[in-house]
């Protein structure tokens, strides 16, 4: 069994590291920690399976050392590293496209806790990384949707309203407001 998917016995005096380490491995997101040069010094298992490279092929690497972010996201991600080695940022959400080792592209949200020195320097960045692929992918067809709507919408002669009974809102088109010449509070 592998140190990742060890369990433990109630009889066993478990070290808070042994318990620490098998919650980043086990745990919903990928664990990534960078240095204060941004070189990778944890890559967990879940960051394994999720971009594909082993974790002893890029210990040690900086980001640009292989194809893990695309060229377009690189300005993107400088400025994201400029703010937090100047500022005193303790805590960044970001979100960016990575690539995978095969090349597939993945939207990711990346929750990253900056742990500074006593003066403030950067010291290292802890990622808690996840995959928001699919997420982005409905939010885009739910715009594509909305859009389509509106344009429909624009085109009709019809006046449009709709009530939701249940939350007492109403939403009247514009033109269903200028059929009956009068404007109201869509809400």
């Amino acid at each position: 069994m592998s140190e990742a998917n060890k369990t433990f016995s109630l009889e066993s005096n478990i070290s808070p590291n042994a318990i620490l380490e098998y919650h980043l491995n086990n745990g919903p997101f990928a664990i990534i920690e960078w240095d204060k040069a941004f070189r990778i010094t944890r890559w967990s298992q879940k960051a394994e399976e999720l971009f594909g490279w082993k974790s002893q092929d890029v210990l040690g690497l900086h980001f640009n050392d292989f194809n893990f972010i695309p060229k377009e996201e690189i300005k993107h991600i400088q400025h994201f590293i400029d703010e937090i080695s100047i500022g005193d940022l303790l805590v960044k959400i970001l979100e960016n496209q990575n690539s995978t080792k095969d090349g597939k592209i993945l939207h990711c949200r990346w929750h990253n806790s900056i742990l500074r020195d006593e003066t403030g320097r950067m010291l290292s960045v802890f990622s808690m990384v996840e995959d928001i692929s699919e997420l982005k992918s409905v939010h885009e067809n739910l715009r594509k949707s909305e859009e389509r709507y509106q344009l429909a919408l624009a085109g009709s002669k019809d006046g449009i309203w709709e009530w939701d009974i249940e939350k007492d809102l109403a939403y009247f088109s514009p033109r269903c407001q200028e059929m009956v010449g009068e404007e109201f509070d869509s809400r």
